[in-house]
């Protein structure tokens, strides 16, 4: 029962929730009951005129039924405000969507990519490119600094390559390593999203072409210790950062600003110089700190 109460207290204090807190309550209690008693989807909108399938044995699904459409808030909201209909978007770590389906309703003649490794989370993916009628390129690959065959543990919250090599559980499967800068499209991506648990290090390092090109101005990406499972510490991967170029700091979207002096931790913003004008210019008010 504490448990219920201290989850119900997260619903009910998301930012996400803030404009309708007891209509949050009831759909999160009914997202509950329902997954007790049913294992069908359903689709729901987010984001105005988009459509989102809520799997039961989902993560994100669950999620947005407790937090919303803007259950990441800060990040869901830069993306909203910053990208134009002439950018290219780029999803690494895209999981079943999420962040690529908000992308799509500002991204018009820009292209959008999604790198997914993962075999079920790819599928659902493409199924939202489909239900919404989202044009992007979608690789299958997991991203790194040198090129191999792996395994990869499938979890849908928190899917990574794992340190072994593949046992016979159905969470682990063989994916094919790849450097952004061997697949990916060669162009500008305005904002990319990287979210690969804890392997940043080892991705940026792979893209490191782009990075010295400036093609990435604003890298979103999260430092949350994951990367301790790999031996990298925090600091190495805002260091490399830092040696490339970047200002790191933390976007708070309710207060206007990008704070270059806040702990780096969970969602983190770098920007190049070009990034950090780009920010300037359609974020209206921005404060940088």
């Amino acid at each position: 029962m504490l448990n219920h109460l201290k989850q119900l207290h997260k619903v009910w204090t998301s930012p996400g929730n803030r404009q309708a807190r007891t209509s949050a309550v009831v759909r999160s209690v009914k997202w509950f009951i329902s997954k007790r008693w049913s294992d069908q989807k359903i689709i729901r909108p987010i984001f105005g005129d988009r459509q989102f399938i809520f799997y039961k044995d989902g993560f994100v699904a669950n999620s947005l039924m407790l937090f919303s459409e803007w259950s990441e808030y800060d990040s869901l909201k830069l993306i909203d405000t910053f990208l134009r209909p002439e950018d290219s978007f780029l999803d690494v770590g895209a999981n079943v969507g999420l962040f690529t389906i908000l992308a799509s309703r500002h991204v018009k003649d820009g292209l959008i990519v999604c790198v997914e490794p993962g075999r079920v989370q790819r599928e659902r993916l493409m199924e939202h490119l489909q239900l919404n009628h989202i044009k992007a390129e979608v690789f299958p690959y997991a991203v790194g600094n040198e090129e191999k065959t792996v395994s990869f543990n499938i979890g849908d919250a928190v899917a990574h390559i794992a340190l072994q090599q593949a046992t016979d559980s159905p969470k682990m499967e063989m994916v094919d390593i790849k450097k952004l800068d061997t697949f990916l499209p060669r162009r500008k991506y305005s904002l990319m999203k990287l979210d690969v648990e804890g392997f940043e290090l080892a991705a940026l390092e792979g893209a490191s072409g782009f990075l010295s090109e400036g093609l990435f101005p604003v890298i979103l990406f999260e430092l949350n210790g994951s990367s301790d499972r790999y031996g990298i510490a925090p600091e190495q991967i805002v260091t490399f950062l830092t040696k490339q170029g970047y200002t790191l700091g933390v976007y708070r979207h309710d207060s206007g600003t990008f704070d270059t002096t806040a702990k780096l931790w969970e969602d983190v913003l770098a920007v190049n110089s070009e990034g950090l004008q780009m920010l300037r210019d359609r974020i209206p008010h921005l404060k940088i700190i």
